[in-house]
């Protein structure tokens, strides 16, 4: 039987009450009338505290001290301070798992300080996030990220009642309660089956046989796969999964978004691509696909001073650009710079080059072969990793005269990193007996 204080999912509902108490009230009491209501706790992150019954954690509760001359103080340092001072609340529910679910409305202020609470606190890939905000029918990466914060537009301002918006706040109450539910049941249930290991893919179109070959050979090995689409925003999710201890191994095989970020493309994943495996320690295969062009938009948002370059249009919405070989020979000292800068373990590495073709643009009968450097990307590559190549314990290079889809390479590239997986465990299995029984003689 549950005990009293689990027996239904936990809701954390936090706002600004001194601006949107009507409406944080609103979705508070469409909450309780749920088939199966929630236990929910209403946060007051506004500027001024506001003393309402129905406020379960006042403003006080989440910053006691704040600073001198607060009420005055410009927005956006007001907005910084309450979503710092809600961090460590969340945290420290989440750590007692009395937490389930989270949710927030506001416009550009509100949502800019939910969505920096949700990012900064520890609240995993999967955990149910949603804001509720004027801001969502634009662009709203700058205020998810990486994260997997689910957006609903309000169409009205967040300005006081009407049916428009009792309509969207109950659909939204709807929502989180199904999503922390859900959540709540599947974070108690035992494991069914034995933990399967974590391996993510990286895939665009035009590596996307390879990764299919890679796929079958890894689910018949006991693996569970992530497939990351290359767009910026999987690149950056796969670095921040990695970064959180989710993944065993990381069959890199498309690293196309390294030169988005250095040609000027509009997939860049940013400066922490290609570390956290490295950082981490954990097996990583690194491949070079689609590293041969740079993505854009359509046709006519392709900068002036790339109009004069080898061009392809890949779809409506997507240009690609070949690269050139002075950008191939930068490509290979970016990724020795980005491999090498932090790596723990240089023998949990490998890095295998598919000489033939880095995709299906540069392989045989594609429209760009015999037009990519390959080789002046392998010397700057060699270069940048050095004594990494040469030192043991070494950093695995592998050169083939193959394309990256041929079945081949990407079957084997996943056999290999599956050894390099059995490997990794072996080694962290007699370190850890070795610490453990030293620790048991002292």
């Amino acid at each position: 039987m549950d005990p009293p204080n689990l027996a239904r999912p936990t809701i954390l509902l936090f706002g600004t009450c001194d601006t949107k108490l009507s409406e944080l009230l609103f979705l508070k009491n469409a909450l309780s009338e749920h088939s199966r209501p929630p236990t929910v706790l209403l946060a007051d992150v506004g500027r001024t505290p506001v003393a309402h019954p129905e406020i379960d954690i006042p403003r006080s509760a989440l910053l006691p001290n704040p600073p001198a001359g607060f009420n005055e103080l410009p927005r956006n340092v007001v907005i910084s301070s309450m979503s710092s001072a809600l961090v460590p609340f969340i945290n420290s529910k989440l750590s007692l798992s009395s937490l389930h679910g989270v949710i927030s409305i506001g416009g550009s202020g509100g949502t800019s300080l939910a969505s920096s609470a949700m990012r900064n606190s520890t609240l995993p890939t999967g955990f149910p996030k949603m804001i509720v905000s004027t801001m969502a029918a634009g662009d709203m990466s700058s205020f998810t990220g990486d994260s997997d914060i689910t957006t609903m537009y309000s169409v009205v301002d967040i300005a006081g009642m009407n049916s428009i918006l009792s309509a969207i706040l109950t659909n939204a109450a709807g929502a989180i309660a199904g999503m922390a539910e859900a959540y709540y049941r599947t974070s108690r249930a035992p494991p069914s089956t034995p933990k399967k290991r974590a391996v993510a893919i990286t895939m665009f179109g035009i590596t996307t046989p390879a990764v299919t070959h890679a796929r079958r050979v890894l689910e018949g090995e006991n693996c569970e796969v992530f497939v990351f689409h290359c767009t910026g925003a999987g690149g950056r999710s796969m670095e921040k999964l990695i970064m959180e201890g989710k993944m065993d191994g990381v069959l890199d095989l498309t690293t196309t978004e390294l030169a988005d970020e250095l040609v000027g493309g509009v997939m860049s994943a940013g400066e922490e691509r290609l570390t956290a495996a490295s950082r981490m320690g954990i097996p990583q295969l690194i491949s070079a696909g689609a590293l041969d062009c740079v993505n854009f938009g359509p046709m006519d948002t392709v900068p002036e001073r790339f109009r004069d370059r080898d061009l392809l249009v890949h779809n409506d919405s997507v240009t690609l650009m070949r690269v050139d070989d002075e950008e191939m020979g930068r490509l290979g000292t970016r990724m020795a710079e980005r491999i090498v800068g932090c790596l723990e373990k240089p023998w949990r590495t490998a890095i295998w080059l598919p000489m033939a073709g880095f995709s299906l643009l540069s392989s045989r009968r594609g429209p760009w072969e015999g037009k990519v450097g390959f080789e002046k990307f392998q010397e700057n590559l060699v270069k940048g990793l050095g004594g990494f190549l040469e030192n043991e314990p070494r950093l695995e290079l592998r050169v083939e005269g193959v394309e990256i889809n041929e079945e081949s390479f990407g079957e084997l590239a996943a056999c290999r990193l599956v050894e390099m997986m059995k490997e990794a465990e072996e080694e962290d299995r007699r370190e850890h007996n070795f610490f453990h029984g030293k620790e048991r003689v002292m």
